[in-house]
C-alpha cells in the first residue's frame, strides 16, 4: 500500500511541462522529413565548424577573430558540397551578445550568405546552469536575425547530459522532477542523508556534487545520479544479451522498474527546454529548433517531440559492422518518435587511427546508410584538422588537412549531394522484399546465392546498383530497360583496366569519365557469359552487405 501511495504522489509530481501538446513544426519540417521551399523532402548534407586551423574553439575571442580565414574555410566547405555548416556560440561570443556587440556574428552570417551556405547556430557551448541567462542569449539572437534565411536552425545545446538537466537552475514556475526528493524514495537510496557530508568529502563526491548545493540538494542529486548510472548499466547489459540497443530497452517491459526515472527524465528535459523554446518561438517563430544529442536515452524521450527535428551524434568503430550498429540505433530512435525528423548531426572517423582513403569510404558509407535508414541529413565532424590540439584523435577528423589541402572525403562528399530521402526508409528490424530502393539506387538479393526475400536479407547479401561517387549506374540501368533488359547485377562495381564497371546478367555497365557517360557492354547470354567476357575477379563478385 505504501509503494502504491508513493507511485500516486510521484505521478502527480511528474505531471508538468511534457503533458502540454507539442507546438506544430513549421513548414520546413513535417512527417519525419525536412522539406525545401517547394515542400519536397531533402537530405541535409553538412559539416561542423569550430574555426580556422590555428584557433579552433577560439574563433570568437578578441584578437583571434579572423573573417578572412573564416571566409577561406567557408569557400572550401562550399566547394566540397557542404550546404549547411554547424557553428557554436562559445562564452566569448555570448559575452559579446550580452554587451550588444554583434560585429563578429554579423560578419560570419554575411560570409555564409556570400557563399550560399546556411548555418545551424548551436547555443550554450559552455557551462551555464542558469536557464534565465541562456534565454537572454537565445532571445537576443532570435530577435536580431528574425526571418533571416542564413540561419537554417537553432540548436539549444551541444550534447546535453544528465547533469545538464539535474544541475540546472530553473525559473521559479518550474520544478524539475529530477530534483525532487520523492524520486529518491521511488528509486532507492545509494547514499543516506546522514552520510551525505562524508560522501561529499570523497573524490567522487567532490567530482559529482557542486559546492553550491546544500546537503539536502546534494542528497537528491547523488542518489538520482547513481540510479541513472545503474539504469544505463542495465540497458547496456540487456542490449548485449538481446542483440539490441539501449533505446529498445527503454521501451521494453523489461525496463518497467525504471519507469519513475524515465518519467522524471522526460519531464525534466521538457522543463529544461520550455522557457527557451517559448522565448525563441516568440522572437523568431518560423525557425527550426533542434538539440544535438549524444545520449541516445535523452534523444528518445517523448519531450523531443517539442523540437522541430532531433539530432544524434555517433562515432562508431571504423568498420561496416560499427556503422550497421549505428543504423540499428538510428532505427530505434526514429521509431520512438516517427513523426520527428532525425539528423545525424556528428559523425566521422579520425585519421589518427584510420588512413584517409579508408575514412573517406567509411564516412561515405555512413552518410548513405543514414539516408537509407530515414535520417533527414548528415553533418560530418568536421571541416578542418586541428594540429595544435592536445588530443591526436580529436585533431584529425577534418575534411581538409592543416595546410588547407583536401582529403579524399572532399570528392566523396560532392557525390553525396545527389542523395534524396526514401519514401519508405529501411529498418534494421523488418524483413525486406527481394529488392528495394536506396537513396541513390536499388539493392537486389536475387543473385546473391541465398534464398531470396527474408532469408537473403537476414544474411545481408546482395548487390546494389547506385549513383554513388557521381557515377550514375542506377540512372543508366533504368534508362537501358532495367531488369527485363539487363537482368540482375551479379557483382559489385570495380576497376577493370582503369575503367569502373559493374557486371549484370546480360551485360556490363562501364563509366566513361572523359565524356561523363555510362555505356553498356553486351556479352554472351547468362551469368557465365558475362563473367567470361570481362574476366571478373572473384572478390568483385562477392555479395555486399545489405544497407
Amino acid at each position: 500500500m505504501g509503494r502504491l501511495l508513493l507511485a500516486v504522489v510521484l505521478a502527480a509530481v511528474l505531471v508538468g511541462p511534457a503533458s502540454a501538446a507539442p507546438r506544430p513544426a513549421p513548414r520546413a519540417a513535417r512527417g519525419g522529413q525536412i522539406v525545401d521551399a517547394l515542400g519536397q523532402p531533402i537530405f541535409v548534407l553538412g559539416a561542423n565548424y569550430e574555426g580556422p586551423v590555428d584557433r579552433a574553439w577560439q574563433m570568437w575571442d578578441d584578437g583571434l577573430f579572423d573573417a578572412r580565414a573564416i571566409g577561406r574555410d567557408f569557400d572550401r566547405a562550399r566547394a566540397a558540397g557542404v550546404a549547411v555548416l554547424r557553428i557554436f556560440v562559445q562564452r566569448s561570443l555570448a559575452d559579446d551578445i550580452r554587451a550588444g556587440r554583434w560585429t563578429k556574428l554579423d560578419r560570419v552570417l554575411d560570409l555564409a550568405d556570400q557563399r550560399g551556405l546556411r548555418l545551424i547556430l548551436t547555443f550554450a557551448d559552455y557551462t551555464e546552469v542558469e536557464l534565465a541567462r541562456l534565454v537572454q542569449i537565445d532571445v537576443a539572437v532570435a530577435r536580431r536575425y528574425r526571418g533571416r534565411p542564413t540561419i537554417f536552425a537553432y540548436d539549444l545545446k551541444n550534447e546535453p547530459r544528465f547533469g545538464d538537466l539535474a544541475l540546472a537552475e530553473y525559473p521559479p514556475t518550474l520544478f524539475p522532477t529530477l530534483q525532487h526528493p520523492l524520486l529518491v524514495a521511488a528509486l532507492g537510496e545509494t547514499v543516506a542523508p546522514e552520510g551525505i557530508a562524508a560522501y561529499r568529502a570523497t573524490d567522487e563526491g567532490r567530482r559529482d556534487i557542486p559546492q553550491r548545493f546544500s546537503d539536502d540538494r546534494a542528497y537528491v542529486y547523488a542518489n538520482v545520479l547513481a540510479a541513472y548510472r545503474r539504469f544505463l548499466q542495465d540497458a547496456q547489459t540487456w542490449a548485449i544479451a538481446n542483440g539490441a540497443t539501449s533505446v529498445r530497452y527503454a521501451v521494453s517491459p523489461d525496463s518497467a522498474t525504471w519507469d519513475p526515472l524515465k518519467g522524471a527524465l522526460d519531464e525534466t528535459f521538457a522543463a529544461w527546454m520550455k522557457p527557451r523554446l517559448e522565448a525563441l518561438r516568440a522572437a523568431d517563430p518560423e525557425r527550426l529548433i533542434t538539440v544535438g544529442h549524444a545520449d541516445p536515452i535523452l534523444a528518445s524521450l517523448s519531450a523531443n517531440g517539442w523540437l522541430d527535428y532531433r539530432t544524434i551524434h555517433r562515432y562508431p568503430p571504423a568498420t561496416s559492422e560499427g556503422i550497421r550498429a549505428s543504423m540499428a540505433l538510428l532505427d530505434d530512435l526514429r521509431a520512438a518518435l516517427p513523426d520527428s525528423p532525425l539528423v545525424l548531426g556528428e559523425f566521422g572517423f579520425s585519421n589518427a587511427t584510420v588512413d584517409e582513403e579508408t575514412s573517406s569510404a567509411l564516412e561515405t558509407e555512413m552518410a548513405r546508410a543514414a539516408c537509407n535508414h530515414g535520417a533527414a541529413g548528415a553533418l560530418k565532424w568536421m571541416v578542418n584538422d586541428y594540429p595544435k590540439g592536445a588530443n591526436p584523435r580529436e585533431n584529425a577528423f577534418g575534411m581538409f588537412r592543416a595546410d588547407g589541402s583536401p582529403k579524399p572525403i572532399v570528392g566523396a562528399f560532392r557525390a553525396l549531394e545527389a542523395l534524396r530521402p526514401l519514401d519508405q526508409p529501411l529498418t534494421t528490424h523488418e524483413a525486406r522484399p527481394p529488392d528495394y530502393d536506396l537513396c541513390d539506387g536499388h539493392f537486389f538479393t536475387q543473385t546473391s546465392g541465398t534464398q531470396i526475400g527474408a532469408a537473403a536479407d537476414a544474411a545481408g547479401a546482395g548487390y546494389s546498383v547506385t549513383n554513388a561517387d557521381g557515377i550514375p549506374f542506377w540512372d543508366a540501368f533504368q534508362q537501358l530497360g532495367g531488369v527485363p533488359s539487363l537482368g540482375y547485377p551479379i557483382g559489385r562495381r570495380f576497376l577493370l583496366d582503369g575503367w569502373v564497371v559493374q557486371p549484370l546478367q546480360r551485360g556490363t555497365l562501364r563509366w566513361r569519365p572523359t565524356d561523363q557517360r555510362v555505356e553498356l557492354l553486351r556479352s554472351g547470354a547468362g551469368v557465365a557469359g558475362a563473367r567470361t567476357a570481362i574476366a571478373v575477379p572473384s572478390e568483385a563478385l562477392a555479395s555486399e552487405p545489405a544497407p
